[in-house]
């Protein structure tokens, strides 16, 4: 029963700090991204090869797409905990 409590925080431990990387990254996203669809229509520029990189802002995107994942994982996880605990239970 207590290694599954220690699971259980573990996993919170981990969703918490996967929430935390992916507001970061999308409060990033939100001041840098611009999209060049955007920037084509309001004629700032006609063509996408001017624009900087890093205004794709790839590495957030990155972490956007693993903290997908790992919320995945990890609702699938705390779900096999919540049952083994409630079968304990019972």
């Amino acid at each position: 029963m207590k290694k599954t409590y220690v699971l259980l925080i573990g996993v919170i431990i981990v969703s918490s700090v996967s929430l935390l990387f992916s507001y970061l990254a999308l409060h990033d996203i939100s001041r840098d991204y611009v999209s060049e669809r955007v920037l084509i229509s309001e004629n700032i520029t006609d063509s996408p090869e001017v624009l900087p990189e890093w205004i794709h802002c790839p590495i957030e995107w990155s972490l956007v797409e693993i903290d997908l994942f790992i919320r995945v994982i990890m609702l699938v996880a705390l779900v096999i905990i919540a049952r083994k605990l409630f079968r304990e239970k019972q």
